[in-house]
C-alpha cells in the first residue's frame, strides 16, 4: 500500500459493530479486513515520525475531540494541501495548510500559507451528514496500485474518541484517487468546500 506510507498514525483501535441507528450498513467482514490493513500500517511507526516532522503537525489523535483530517496529493503540483477538521463547543474549525510539495524524505516542508475557518454548528451537522451519509467508518479500505505519477490522492483521518459512528471505532482511514466521484470523493469535497481556498492565490 505504497501510496499511504506518508500517512502517520499514533493510536488505534477498533471494536466489532454494534446495533446502532446509523443508516449504514455496518459490514463486519469489512471492518475485519480494514483493521488488517491498518495494522500493517501501524507496524512501520517510523513512518508516522517522519511525517510528522516533516510537516510539523500534531498526530490527528492528539485532539480532544472528534477530529478529521483531509491529505490532498496531486502528482506535478507544485503544493501540497492538508485540511483539518476539529469538532469544537459551537461548531468546527478547519485548519488549511499549503505546504511546499517535497521529495525528499530527509527534507522538511515549509508552511507556505495556513489560515482558519470557523464552521457554524449548521455547518460541522452538514459536514458530519456527508460522512454518516457515505458510510465513512464502515467502507472497505481498498488498495491503490502504487502512486500513480499521472494522479493523486486524497486521504481521510478520522478520529472520534467517543466512538459514536456506526464501526464503533475511535480511528478510521480511507484512500481514494485525487477528485474521486465515489463515497470518499464526496466527503473530501464537501471538506474542500468550506476552505475557501481562493485565500491561498
Amino acid at each position: 500500500m505504497r501510496i499511504i506510507n506518508f500517512l502517520f498514525v499514533f493510536t488505534l483501535l477498533f471494536n466489532s459493530c454494534k446495533n446502532n441507528t446509523f443508516t449504514c450498513k455496518c459490514d463486519t467482514k469489512f471492518l475485519k479486513k480494514n483493521k488488517s490493513e491498518i495494522e500493517k500500517i501501524l507496524q512501520k511507526k517510523e513512518i508516522y515520525d517522519q511525517f510528522k516532522r516533516m510537516y510539523s503537525i500534531p498526530y490527528l489523535t492528539e485532539y480532544k475531540s472528534e477530529s478529521y483530517r483531509m491529505i490532498a496529493r496531486q502528482a506535478f503540483e507544485k503544493y501540497q494541501f492538508i485540511y483539518t477538521l476539529i469538532q469544537t463547543q459551537n461548531g468546527a474549525k478547519l485548519i488549511v495548510t499549503q505546504y511546499k510539495q517535497i521529495d525528499h524524505k530527509n527534507e522538511i516542508s515549509k508552511i507556505e500559507k495556513e489560515y482558519t475557518v470557523n464552521l457554524s454548528l449548521k455547518t460541522w451537522r452538514k459536514i458530519k451528514s456527508k460522512i454518516e451519509k457515505n458510510c465513512y467508518w464502515s467502507n472497505e479500505l481498498k488498495d491503490l496500485p502504487g502512486d500513480r505519477l499521472d494522479g493523486g490522492s486524497w486521504v481521510l483521518e478520522g478520529f472520534d474518541p467517543n466512538k459514536q459512528n456506526c464501526a464503533n471505532s475511535i480511528y478510521n482511514l480511507d484512500i481514494c484517487f485525487y477528485g474521486s466521484s465515489g463515497k470518499l470523493g464526496e466527503i473530501c469535497r464537501e471538506i474542500k468546500k468550506h476552505a475557501h481556498e481562493e485565500r491561498l492565490d
